[in-house]
């Protein structure tokens, strides 16, 4: 069965424009957001006598990886988006289990211990680690943690990558 066709197909085929440029652009308003969070977070903790000054020069990296996640993440449902429709809440169901299976708003020692290994596979599970480390322990972040956070941002930026320019010569017929 053909998909009915809007109106705008021709003027989205006739404009040449970088569609990357949406999920970039999402991604960093995010970032944007979650910087001002996170300031109002340093500002609080320096109030209260809990910021250590020197576990802070690793911020930028953990912010970085984060929006690199975001952004191979982005990509990859932009791409699932406009070819499958209605992924939207399969979608938003799988991020839903996937913030509750990361700890997020619990430590990684409330995990009963057979499930921990399940939970350390959590591509976010050593991003939030770091962040719990960095801002809340005030130590530094275990070489490991980092490491395994690289790669799964490689893992999904080559993904997302692959996928959007794979897919994107589809989109203009999809809208």
């Amino acid at each position: 069965m053909a998909r009915p066709r809007s109106g705008s197909t021709g003027l989205v085929k006739a404009v040449h424009f970088p569609i990357a440029v949406l999920v970039v652009s999402s991604v960093i308003a995010s970032l944007v957001a979650f910087l001002l969070s996170l300031s109002l977070l340093l500002l609080a903790l320096l109030v209260t006598g809990q910021l250590t000054w020197a576990t802070l020069l690793l911020l930028p990296l953990l912010v970085c990886l984060q929006g690199a996640l975001a952004l191979g993440l982005g990509l990859i449902a932009a791409s699932l988006q406009t070819v499958l429709r209605d992924t939207l809440p399969v979608l938003q169901m799988l991020f839903m289990v996937w913030f509750y299976m990361t700890p997020i708003i619990y430590p990684l020692s409330y995990v009963p211990s057979r499930f921990v290994m399940l939970w350390q596979w959590n591509p976010v599970t050593p991003l939030v680690s770091a962040y719990r480390a960095v801002l809340l322990e005030g130590r530094l972040v275990p070489a490991g943690d980092l490491w395994q956070s690289c790669v799964w941002v490689i893992v999904f930026l080559a993904m997302g990558g692959w996928m959007f320019s794979r897919l994107a010569p589809t989109f203009a017929d999809s809208v």
